[in-house]
């Protein structure tokens, strides 16, 4: 008996399969550096638990000198579980922050300046596409810590693709799945100054002149930032702090992760 089979097409005009390829592998390279940074500088503590969040902001810092000589320098901070922020000089993850390109002097904007996090969960890929972002059960569903889910992960992962090596989807296969969320607003503190000179002064005057920001009170008291953000917030020429926040253009929101690839970059244990 012989019957036909029929499909339709359309165009989709705003699909670009090379463009999301690349923007795909792109995310993967970013979620692995702020993972592999995290392992570096943080705890291991932090992979014990069913998934844990790596921070990642831009700063700028407004310093004087004199009434004619102003500056902004800038810094990339990175924070992981409960730990405090530490400074990198990590040139990927500046260039994530946005503290590379970021414009100084007159120019300074608060959009140049990045500040976003990446939550990293693990599981098999159904549960992983079913796990909405930020879900609260998503502890309550996870048997294993993180770490412990990537290293069996993997194993499990070349089992199954030995077992059934022409299969285009394996349902239990896991991964290790990245969620990437921006900060709600960039923070701004401007010191008070009771010289007149210095409120004409060009860069202080663009700093002056940001806007859109949340109100970052005290910072001079604050025991979050690390002692290189400290001493210039609480030296002589300190003038002003600006958080960055937001994320690159063109980032995508969730990427998927192999677990060996994970792991050649973060040797869990």
């Amino acid at each position: 008996q012989r019957y036909d089979r029929f499909a339709s097409i359309a165009a989709c005009k705003t699909m670009d399969p090379e463009m999301e390829f690349e923007l795909k592998y792109e995310g993967i390279d970013d979620a692995l550096q702020m993972a592999r940074k995290a392992h570096q500088k943080f705890e291991k503590s932090i992979f014990g638990g069913p998934s844990f969040t790596v921070k990642l902001m831009g700063v700028g810092i407004l310093q004087m000198s004199s009434f004619k000589s102003a500056w902004v320098d800038f810094h990339t901070l990175l924070q992981a579980g409960n730990e405090h922020w530490v400074a990198t000089k990590n040139a990927m993850l500046g260039s994530l922050a946005g503290t590379i390109s970021a414009r100084g002097g007159e120019s300074v904007r608060a959009s140049d300046l990045m500040g976003f996090e990446a939550t990293f969960h693990c599981g098999s890929r159904k549960e992983m596409h079913d796990l909405e972002p930020k879900e609260a059960s998503a502890e309550k569903k996870a048997t294993s810590s993180f770490s412990q889910c990537v290293i069996d992960g993997a194993k499990k992962n070349k089992e199954l693709r030995e077992a059934s090596p022409a299969a285009p989807y394996l349902r239990d296969e896991v991964v290790v799945r990245v969620d990437f969320r921006s900060f709600e607003k960039c923070g701004l503190h401007l010191k008070p100054t009771s010289n007149g000179n210095e409120t004409r002064n060009p860069v202080y005057e663009t700093f002056q002149s940001i806007s859109g920001c949340r109100s970052i009170e005290k910072p001079e008291k604050s025991e979050e930032y690390p002692q290189r953000i400290k001493d210039k917030v609480n030296s002589k020429g300190y003038r002003g702090l600006l958080l960055g926040s937001g994320m690159p253009d063109e980032m995508l929101f969730e990427i998927v992760i192999d677990p060996e690839d994970f792991l050649q970059e973060v040797p869990l244990e």
